[in-house]
């Protein structure tokens, strides 16, 4: 081998280094909008219906028990003036042990709703996170930034939205 070519052998690779390098640094920064990837996944969907259906339920049992309530102090109302003071006393103390129980009751179902919208949503948050993370690498990515707390995006940065719908199968 002559000089002329062990120098195009060594300009060839210092060219083919550096555009792999500035490949690299192209794909730095990424920028997903997770919300809007959640939106679109047909799990969602099915967890918010589920969620709704568990809400319904819930609003189905307070309204049962606010009217079984308003029922009694309809009747303790219309009754008062022939109540002697024992049955007066025991049903005011009644009509309070209800409105008791319905407070707990509906200071419950929040923390219920919540642990419900939990574990529902748990598993999508996991899967995105996850298929977020392969598809980073796969381009390889060093940072992913989520759209929603951008203030800049740089045209350094790219949008791994799209590759992550085509890994989960959502057009």
């Amino acid at each position: 081998m002559n000089m002329k070519n062990i120098f195009k052998i060594c300009l060839l690779a210092i060219l083919l280094f550096s555009a792999g390098f500035a490949q690299a640094q192209t794909k730095q920064y990424a920028y997903i909008d997770a919300t809007e990837l959640i939106q679109l996944m047909p799990e969602t969907a099915t967890a918010y219906e589920s969620l709704d259906a568990y809400s319904q339920e819930l609003q189905t049992t307070y309204e049962a028990l606010q009217t079984e309530f308003n029922t009694k102090y309809t009747e303790y109302a219309q009754n008062l003036e022939t109540y002697t003071e024992t049955m007066r006393s025991t049903k005011e103390t009644e009509l309070q042990d209800m409105q008791e129980r319905i407070q707990t009751f509906s200071s419950n179902a929040e923390t219920n709703m919540t642990n419900k919208q939990n574990e529902l949503m748990t598993p999508i948050y996991t899967k995105v996170n996850d298929v977020i993370q392969e598809v980073a690498a796969e381009q390889g990515v060093t940072y992913v930034f989520d759209a929603s707390a951008l203030l800049y995006k740089s045209s350094d940065a790219f949008n791994l939205l799209p590759f992550v719908k085509e890994k989960l199968g959502i057009q």
